[in-house]
Formats: C-alpha cells, structure tokens, sequence
C-alpha cells in the first residue's frame, strides 16, 4: 500500500515548496507543469465549508417504535 502511495505521488507531483506564508504544489500535466497554491485549493473548498466533493445527506429517519404494555387476563 505504502509503494502504491509513492507511485502516485511521484507520477503525480513534481514538487512541494514549503515557504512561511505559503505552500506551492506543481503538479506533472499534460502540457508540462501546473502550478498551484495550497491556498487556491482552500478557496476552492471554501464555499461549501466541508472540503468533500460529496453533496450533504439528510440524517437517517428515526424509525418509530412503538412499546405496547399491557396486562391480558384470561
């Protein structure tokens, strides 16, 4: 699993610059390099506030149970 990781990040990423007031990824692309910064990244999960593609879900139904009690005589 660990390989597999570093296969894609090679393939993937040319490099990661670390600086003190931002992060720089380039990336491999098809017409060379892209440049992007972590911060374009953060704009761009800001609207949505939750950083998943995934859209929001409804929290599951309660299901109603029902306890009958009762004494039955005979």
């Amino acid at each position: 699993v660990k390989s597999h990781r570093e296969t894609l990040i090679n393939t993937f990423v040319n490099a990661v610059y670390l600086y003190d007031e931002k992060v720089l990824i380039i990336f491999n692309y098809k017409d060379g390099t892209k440049t992007i910064t972590f911060d374009e990244i953060a704009a761009k999960d800001a609207p949505e506030g939750n950083g998943s593609d995934l859209g929001c879900f409804a929290p599951p139904k309660m299901l109603s149970v029902r306890k009958y009690a009762g004494l039955f005589v005979l």
